[in-house]
Parts: structure tokens; C-alpha cells; sequence
């Protein structure tokens, strides 16, 4: 008879189909490998996530992007050019040219040569008289390029005596501005770059600025007892060359250049 301490648990169990032993004894296997498969996920579980707390321990932390501080004020706009405190200069006024068109009052009158004179154009000129022939008749070097006028014209005055030959030819020319005196000056040059060696003659200049603005009294000798004079006078920007038969004389040639001088103001 059982102790009366199980007998409650004796008569609850004594109707109790026991399973077989080996049964018994694997079920007991299939729970212990359950535990311990449990275990073991539980084991790797918690190692995953000590391994992930690590690692986010150990992430450097990037330093923060801190933005520049906004500025009170806007940045000054670019100023603008100042203002003109000044007009602009007038232009220069240009050099007033000479005028194209030729007068008869530009050239020497009766009165000025003497008594007798009659005033004509003379639009039959072969310049067989001038400086840039006489230079050629001397052998003079060719002036090459060389200022040239805007107009030109000739004139002759002409004393009918007889047996004598008694005139003045003349011709005056308009430059443009600042032309009639570079001409001038090229004149100077080439009387100095005259030698006349083939010829035997010579060329020199004899005077120089006795009338208006500029002039030159060149006298020419062809050799043989051949000889000329040629007055060149500038006034402004025109320009007259004349020579004359008969010769006249240093003093009187000049004399003869001032009052051409004045006819062509």
C-alpha cells in the first residue's frame, strides 16, 4: 500500500496510459537538440549584435558642415564711371587749303615789271624755263617722287621792242595744306645733291627767304657764257617760280620776288 503522502497523485495517474520507454526516451533527445539548436541561434544572434555595436562605435564620425554666416548687408553693387565733369575739346579746325582756282590777279602785273608790258595766260608753255628743267639740262640726279600741286597755271608778260627779246614767264601753282613749303625744301635738296659733273655747268642757291613767307634766288650756269636766274616764292600754300629775259640783277630779281609776293595774298 502506498504511503499516504502519493496517494492522491497514485489514484490521479493509476488510469494513466504510460507511453513506452523508448519513446519516452526520445523525446527527451528531440527536446534536449532543440535546446540546444535555440541556444546556439540565441548564442549567434547576441554576437551579432555586440559585432554591429562595435563596429558603430569604431565609425568616425564625420565633422559637421557648419555654413558661413549670412551677411548683415548686401555686397555694394559696382559703381558706375563717374560723369564727365568736362566737355569734350571742339576739334582742331584744319588748315583752310589753298584755292583751286587760279586768278590772273595771282600773278605779276604790267606795273610791277615796267612800262611797255602786256599781261597774257600763256597756255602754250612748254616749261622749257623752270627749275625741274634746268636741273634735267644740267644732269642733275632725277628728283624721284617729289610733292606734287592740286592746280597750276601760267602766265607771260611780254614787251614788243625791237630787235630784243624782253618778257617774264611765270607760272604759279596751289598746294595742299603744308605741301608748297615740303616742295620748297625738296627744291633745297636736290640743288645740294646737284654736281653737274657730265655737263660741266653748275646750280646754286644765291638768296633765300628775301620775299613772303619763303623763297629762294637760284642762278643756274649752262657753261659758255649761258646762265639764268629762277625766283621761287611760297606764300602760304601757293607757290610761283618766274624767270625773265633780260637778266636782271641780283637785287632787282629779288625785288621782283616781293612784289610777287604780295600778288598772291
Amino acid at each position: 500500500m502506498p504511503d499516504p503522502l502519493f496517494q492522491p497523485l497514485f489514484e490521479a495517474t493509476d488510469a494513466v496510459a504510460w507511453a513506452p520507454t523508448d519513446v519516452v526516451r526520445d523525446r527527451a533527445r528531440l527536446r534536449t537538440r532543440r535546446s540546444r539548436v535555440a541556444a546556439v541561434a540565441a548564442t549567434a544572434v547576441t554576437v551579432c549584435l555586440i559585432v554591429g555595436g562595435v563596429a558603430a562605435t569604431r565609425q568616425p564620425r564625420a565633422n559637421p558642415v557648419t555654413p558661413p554666416p549670412a551677411t548683415s548687408t548686401p555686397p555694394p553693387a559696382t559703381s558706375a564711371p563717374p560723369p564727365a565733369t568736362s566737355a569734350p575739346p571742339p576739334p582742331t579746325s584744319a588748315p583752310v587749303p589753298a584755292p583751286t582756282v587760279i586768278t590772273d590777279a595771282m600773278f605779276l602785273q604790267p606795273e610791277d615789271v615796267g612800262p611797255g608790258y602786256q599781261g597774257a595766260p600763256d597756255d602754250d608753255s612748254s616749261g622749257d624755263w623752270t627749275f625741274d628743267f634746268t636741273t634735267s639740262a644740267l644732269g642733275c640726279p632725277p628728283p624721284g617722287l617729289f610733292t606734287a600741286p592740286t592746280a597750276r597755271r601760267d602766265w607771260r608778260l611780254r614787251r614788243d621792242t625791237p630787235g630784243s627779246e624782253d618778257f617774264v614767264t611765270q607760272y604759279v601753282a596751289a598746294f595742299s595744306p603744308g605741301d608748297a613749303a615740303r616742295y620748297l625744301d625738296e627744291i633745297r635738296a636736290r640743288v645740294a645733291a646737284c654736281r653737274a659733273p657730265e655737263r660741266g655747268g653748275s646750280i646754286a642757291i644765291r638768296a633765300e627767304r628775301f620775299a613772303g613767307e619763303d623763297s629762294l634766288l637760284i642762278e643756274a650756269d649752262f657753261g659758255g657764257g649761258s646762265m639764268t636766274k629762277l625766283v621761287l616764292v611760297r606764300q602760304g600754300d601757293l607757290f610761283t617760280e618766274f624767270f625773265g629775259r633780260p637778266e636782271r640783277d641780283r637785287a632787282e630779281a629779288e625785288a621782283l620776288g616781293r612784289k610777287a609776293a604780295l600778288r598772291l595774298r
